[in-house]
């Protein structure tokens, strides 16, 4: 929970869990249209309450094992803590045209790969929100899912 009645899908890393660790979501196109691109939007929150910084990267698969990392889009907290600690929300955004179209019965993977920057002691509690997906048709139709 970030604030009264606004929740977040996030994460506190420890030692053992998420160094590294990641968010995945997997698009299946469900449609008979081919789809060329995608207009992907969310929020990055964080809580730096602690002495350790954490790196957020998002990044894109058309098969669910190798991935490529969106240049520009890593989120790093801070490695000094904040006092007093407030949630904060960091928006990125952006728009890929696929070399090969996603057929229908096709996926692509996004996923959200977390890991430490530096510092030590305890880990700052982050994740996401606000997950905005437009999936651009070849025939210029515009599928949005929220």
């Amino acid at each position: 929970r970030t604030a009264e009645g606004e929740y977040a899908l996030g994460y506190q890393p420890t030692g053992d869990e998420f160094t590294p660790g990641f968010f995945m979501v997997v698009i299946s196109n469900a449609t008979k249209t081919a789809v060329n691109g995608i207009t992907f939007s969310y929020e990055v929150v964080c809580l730096n309450n602690a002495d350790r910084s954490s790196r957020l990267d998002f990044e894109i698969s058309g098969d669910g094992r190798s991935f490529s990392r969106m240049e520009g889009m890593a989120f790093v907290s801070p490695e000094a803590q904040d006092k007093p600690a407030v949630w904060t929300r960091s928006e990125r955004s952006f728009r890929v045209r696929f070399a090969r179209p996603v057929d229908g019965g096709q996926c692509v993977w996004l996923r959200w790969y977390g890991d430490d920057v530096g510092g030590s002691s305890s880990r700052d509690e982050y994740g996401i929100d606000n997950v905005r997906i437009i999936l651009h048709c070849v025939q210029g139709t515009v599928i949005t899912i929220k």
